[in-house]
Order: structure tokens, then C-alpha cells, then sequence
């Protein structure tokens, strides 16, 4: 009799004990699942950070480059606006001088897209634009002058100056693309003697510069048009209505996204 009546009880404790069972198990996997979520959220976070972090050294890499090419760009244009025979060719317009040093050969050696100089009244004393994908040299009027020196305020600003001692750098974006540009006084080649003008030389960032920055920066860069249809919408759309303007030393840098212009991503 006292069998017969504990068998109930036991089939109780049983399945008591089944169901806490399961409720641990419930429970353990609820922990698991919880503790599985929260480790990926943290460590997408620390993903995205890396990213940025990658992005912004990605990103100062490419700056620096690009400055160090404008240094090298400003070093070149001073050895030709501290000089005394250009000093004295924008005064006198001596033919010679533009026979002797401003030939094709020049723009191609020194992959050079542009040299003009201007004297003190700001009239064109010599300009010039070359292809160099094309080896073709194309003589600039003053109405194409003023087409690459109204591509950026500060620049149409320096140009204008009567009797400007300090020099300009910077990437302006003009009508044929991005490019790399220095304005310097014309002094003599001692720096003594008031200022005759002013030149401006320009280089593109062309495919040639950017296989040039990547294997500088190990960085992918692409340039793109904001027109593209290729370029995504989530980018299209902001970039349409940004200036971007990063100064540094005595220039500017510039970036005004505009209709047939590139603008660089990365």
C-alpha cells in the first residue's frame, strides 16, 4: 500500500524536475543568444572604428602626397619665377626667351600642362596649355587666361593683385579637369628688385599623377564626375551642395563639385 501511494509522488518530482530541466536549458540558451548578440554589436562597433580610423589614415596619407607634390610643383615654379631672364622677359617679351626655354620639349620633360606668366598690369606676357597624353601645345589668349584663373576666388583674387610678394598653392578644378597649381612673384634670381609679375604653373591630376599617388599611398583613389550614373546616390547627393576648402601653408585647397567637374573618392 505505502509503494502504491508513493508512486505518485515520484512521478510529481519527476516531472518537476523535467520541466526545471528545460527551464535551465530555455534560460542557458536565452543567455547564449543574449551574450552572442551583444558580442557581435560590440564587435561591429569596434569594426566600424577600425574602418574609420583606416579611412582617416588612409585619407592623411593622400593629403600628403598631394602636398608633397604641390611642394615639389612650388620648388619648380620658383626656379623659373626667380630668374633673370624670365624676370626680364615679362618686361620686354623678348622672343628669344620663349624660344630658348618655353618649348614643347619643356612641358613634356617637365610634365608641365601650364605656364603663364603675366606682368605687373596683369596682362598676358606668355601663356601656354600642353596635352601631354597627345604631346600637343595649345597657345592660351587672355580670354582662355582669365578660363583658368577664374576657376578658383583665391587665384582670381592673387592674379588681380598689383604688387603680391607672397605665392599661392593649391588644387583648383578648372573647365579640363582637376590640377595642381603654383603662383609665385617674378624676381630676379637673387629675390632683390621689386616684383614684375606673375607666374602660374599647372599640372593635372591625371591618371598619371593618381598611379602616382597610389603608389605613393598604397591607397585605391578614383576620380569621378558628379554626373556619373555610376556614382551612388548616397554620395551624388551631398557632394552636389559641399565646398571643401583644407588651407595649409600660404594656399588653398578647393573643391567646388560644379557639372562636368571630377571630384576624387576613395
Amino acid at each position: 500500500m505505502n509503494g502504491i501511494l508513493t508512486n505518485p509522488i515520484r512521478k510529481i518530482n519527476a516531472s518537476l524536475h523535467s520541466k526545471m530541466l528545460v527551464l535551465i536549458g530555455v534560460v542557458a540558451i536565452l543567455l547564449i543568444a543574449l551574450l552572442y548578440a551583444l558580442s557581435q554589436i560590440i564587435l561591429m562597433d569596434s569594426f566600424v572604428r577600425l574602418e574609420e580610423q583606416e579611412s582617416d589614415e588612409d585619407t592623411r596619407r593622400v593629403i600628403n602626397a598631394l602636398q608633397s607634390k604641390l611642394a615639389d610643383l612650388h620648388i619648380l615654379g620658383a626656379d623659373w619665377s626667380n630668374w633673370d631672364d624670365t624676370y626680364q622677359f615679362v618686361q620686354d617679351r623678348n622672343p628669344a626667351y620663349v624660344e630658348s626655354n618655353l618649348g614643347d620639349e619643356t612641358f613634356a620633360s617637365l610634365r608641365i600642362n601650364l605656364i603663364l606668366l603675366m606682368d605687373s598690369s596683369g596682362q598676358l606676357a606668355y601663356g601656354k596649355a600642353y596635352r601631354l597624353d597627345e604631346n600637343v601645345g595649345i597657345p592660351l589668349t587672355p580670354s582662355l587666361m582669365n578660363l583658368y584663373l577664374s576657376a578658383d576666388d583665391f587665384l582670381a583674387q592673387y592674379s588681380n593683385m598689383a604688387d603680391s610678394t607672397g605665392y599661392l598653392d593649391g588644387l583648383v578644378l578648372t573647365p579640363a579637369g582637376a590640377m595642381m597649381i603654383t603662383a609665385q612673384p617674378v624676381v630676379r634670381s637673387d629675390g632683390s628688385g621689386e616684383p614684375t609679375g606673375k607666374l602660374f604653373m599647372g599640372r593635372y591630376l591625371d591618371e598619371e599623377q593618381i598611379e602616382s599617388l597610389i603608389h605613393l599611398t598604397s591607397v585605391t583613389l578614383d576620380i569621378r564626375y558628379l554626373n556619373d550614373p555610376a556614382l551612388p546616390p548616397i554620395l551624388r547627393s551631398p557632394l552636389s551642395t559641399c565646398r571643401v576648402n583644407m588651407p595649409f601653408s600660404a594656399s588653398r585647397w578647393t573643391a567646388v563639385p560644379s557639372p562636368g567637374i571630377p571630384w576624387s573618392t576613395t
